[in-house]
């Protein structure tokens, strides 16, 4: 029996909600989340337990960080402090958890939460998504272009409709991410000012 379990998570990068919801429900069927790589999250074998998740964003964290920087360490003394247990985390997200009940939330004020979930998906999902979707348009219309010109050659090598039709999927897809992430963040922002949040949600969930 395999005490770690790697697994593809698809998960929006700022759909905290999703995460917290997922990794709570593993830990009640004995596996809890050991570490995040950029392709797979880890999990190891244990006692199925009640736990409560957390996920909080760090603007200036980075995948290339050699080790914590101060700021990052009196976050984690601060949620500490308050029972949570820093568990992993990836470029600008980090992962807690809490073995209590009802453990005392880690984020208290919505427009300062926002603020740093913005900062960090400008990052990690917005530049990389909008530039996805700019090169997917421009290969999938030169690639059904040149079937309709010449339909034998494009569909005789790679570079043709093929390659078309993959890069329109991958336009697709990214603009289903941003357009789910502008929706919500429109959501939150009126939210935020009448002191209140909105759960994340990911465009396929």
């Amino acid at each position: 029996m395999r005490d770690v379990k790697r697994r593809i998570e698809t998960y929006s990068f700022y759909d905290r909600s999703a995460i917290s919801s997922h990794l709570e429900a593993m830990a009640a069927k004995g596996w809890q989340l050991e570490r995040i790589t950029s392709s797979f999250w880890y999990y190891r074998r244990a006692q199925p337990q009640k736990l409560r998740y957390a996920v909080t964003y760090y603007p200036s964290g980075s995948a290339f960080d050699p080790e914590p920087n101060p700021g990052l360490g009196e976050l984690y003394e601060l949620c500490e402090h308050a029972g949570w247990e820093y568990v992993t985390g990836f470029a600008e997200m980090n992962i807690f958890v809490n073995s209590r009940e009802n453990p005392t939330p880690l984020e208290t004020d919505p427009a300062v939460d926002l603020v740093a979930i913005e900062k960090s998906a400008k990052r990690r999902l917005m530049k990389p998504y909008w530039a996805i979707l700019v090169i997917g348009v421009v290969v999938a219309f030169l690639g059904i272009g040149g079937f309709i010109n010449d339909p034998v050659y494009s569909l005789s090598g790679v570079w043709g409709l093929p390659m078309g039709v993959v890069f329109l999927l991958l336009g697709i897809a990214a603009a289903a991410e941003l357009r789910s992430y502008y929706r919500w963040r429109a959501l939150a922002r009126t939210a935020a000012e009448r002191g209140e949040r909105v759960k994340t949600c990911s465009p396929v969930r």
